[in-house]
C-alpha cells in the first residue's frame, strides 16, 4: 500500500513539473517577443548590412579580421616571439550576390556570347576574343552581374525570433539609368550622344561651342529600382562623372531630382566648383537627404524618377562639356515585419 502511494505521488509530482516547465517556456517566449517590440534593436553599421536578400547570395567565405596593437608611431607592436600583438579580432564573411544590375557591355565591342565567367567578343572578320574575370547570372533572358560584399558573421547569420521585429536599413547600390535624354526645357546648347552617359566607359555625352552658353538638361531616368512597398526612403545620392576639355570655365547651373510625375524638384544642388580636366564623380545629396521632397517606394520605382544636369561654359573660346556617367543610390529602411495573429476558433453550442 505504501509503495502504491509513493508511486502515485511521484507520478503527480512529475506531471506538475512538466506543466510548470511548459508554462515557463511560454512565459519566456512571450517575454522575449514583448521586449523586442519595446526595446529598439541595436543599429547595424551601414557598411556591414547585407546588400541583398539571403536568397540572392551565391556563395560566401568566412575569415578572421585582426586589429593589431600599434605604437605611438603607428608601427605594429610584436611580442617576444616577434609575432604581431592582436588588439581585437572579428569574423568576417565575404559573399557574392545577385545584384540585379545588367551586365556591362564593353565599349566599341559586339558581345557575341556570354557565359557565367567568360565574354566572347566579335572583333570583326574571323577574329574572336575571350575575356574572363566577369561573373554573370542569367535572369529573364538577360545577363546580370554578380557583385561582392562583406559583413560580420553575426549579421550574415542573423536569423531568429527577433528578426521579425527589426526594420533593416538598405540601399540600392549605385545604379545606372536605363534612359538618357537631351531635354531642351532650358538652355541653348543640345547634348550630343546623351546615351553615352548610361555607363562609365570614356564615351561622353557632349555639349560644346565657341561662345558663352548654357546647355539643355541632360536627363537620366528609368533606373529600374524595385524597393518594397512600405519602405521608408531615407536619402538619395546622385553622382555625375564629368570633365571639361579644351579649356576652362565650365560650371554646374542646375542639378535637380526628377519626380515620379516627371516634374522637377525645387531643390537645386548644383556645385559652385569649376569642373576639372579629368573625369571625376561629383556627388549630390546624402544618405539622409531627400532633396526637399517626400517619397514613397512607388515614387522611386517609377520610370520617370531620375536626375537632370544643366551646365554652362563661361569663356568665349571652344570647349567641350563632357559627362561620362550619371548614377543614383537610394537609401531606405524596410518596413518591419508584422506579427500575424493566430486565427481564432469560434465555438457554437447547439442546445
Amino acid at each position: 500500500m505504501i509503495n502504491t502511494i509513493k508511486t502515485k505521488l511521484n507520478q503527480a509530482w512529475n506531471w506538475i513539473k512538466r506543466k510548470v516547465k511548459a508554462i515557463l517556456i511560454w512565459v519566456g517566449i512571450i517575454g522575449v517577443a514583448v521586449a523586442a517590440t519595446i526595446l529598439p534593436p541595436k543599429p547595424i553599421p551601414v557598411d556591414l548590412q547585407l546588400k541583398c536578400d539571403k536568397a540572392d547570395i551565391v556563395d560566401s567565405i568566412e575569415y578572421t579580421e585582426y586589429e593589431h596593437q600599434k605604437d605611438a608611431e603607428g608601427k605594429i607592436v610584436l611580442d617576444k616571439d616577434k609575432n604581431p600583438i592582436i588588439k581585437s579580432q572579428k569574423q568576417i564573411v565575404s559573399y557574392r550576390y545577385k545584384s540585379g544590375d545588367i551586365a556591362p557591355v564593353l565599349d566599341n565591342e559586339i558581345i557575341e556570347k556570354r557565359t557565367q565567367n567568360i565574354v566572347t567578343r566579335n572583333l570583326g572578320g574571323n577574329k574572336r576574343s575571350a575575356q574572363s574575370g566577369y561573373e554573370f547570372y542569367k535572369e529573364d533572358g538577360k545577363w546580370k552581374q554578380i557583385k561582392h560584399a562583406t559583413t560580420t558573421k553575426e549579421v550574415f547569420n542573423k536569423v531568429g525570433l527577433l528578426d521579425a521585429f527589426i526594420a533593416w536599413a538598405a540601399d540600392t547600390g549605385a545604379t545606372s539609368p536605363g534612359t538618357m535624354a537631351d531635354d531642351d526645357t532650358v538652355g541653348t546648347q543640345a547634348w550630343a550622344n546623351p546615351d553615352n552617359a548610361k555607363t562609365s566607359n570614356d564615351s561622353y555625352a557632349v555639349g560644346g561651342g565657341w561662345a558663352v552658353y548654357s546647355t539643355h538638361y541632360l536627363k537620366a531616368t528609368n533606373f529600374g529600382f524595385d524597393i518594397s512597398d512600405g519602405a521608408t526612403i531615407d536619402g538619395i545620392i546622385a553622382e555625375i562623372e564629368k570633365a571639361q576639355a579644351g579649356g576652362t570655365g565650365v560650371y554646374d547651373v542646375e542639378v535637380k531630382i526628377v519626380k515620379s510625375d516627371a516634374s522637377l524638384g525645387t531643390t537645386n544642388k548644383a556645385s559652385a566648383s569649376q569642373w576639372t580636366g579629368t573625369d571625376t564623380y561629383s556627388s549630390y545629396g546624402a544618405n539622409n537627404n531627400l532633396w526637399g521632397e517626400s517619397w514613397g517606394a512607388s515614387d522611386i520605382n517609377s520610370s520617370n524618377f531620375g536626375v537632370v544636369l544643366q551646365a554652362e561654359h563661361t569663356m568665349s573660346y571652344g570647349i567641350e562639356i563632357r559627362v561620362d556617367h550619371m548614377r543614383i543610390t537610394v537609401y531606405y529602411t524596410e518596413a518591419a515585419a508584422e506579427e500575424v495573429a493566430e486565427p481564432q476558433m469560434q465555438v457554437i453550442i447547439i442546445q
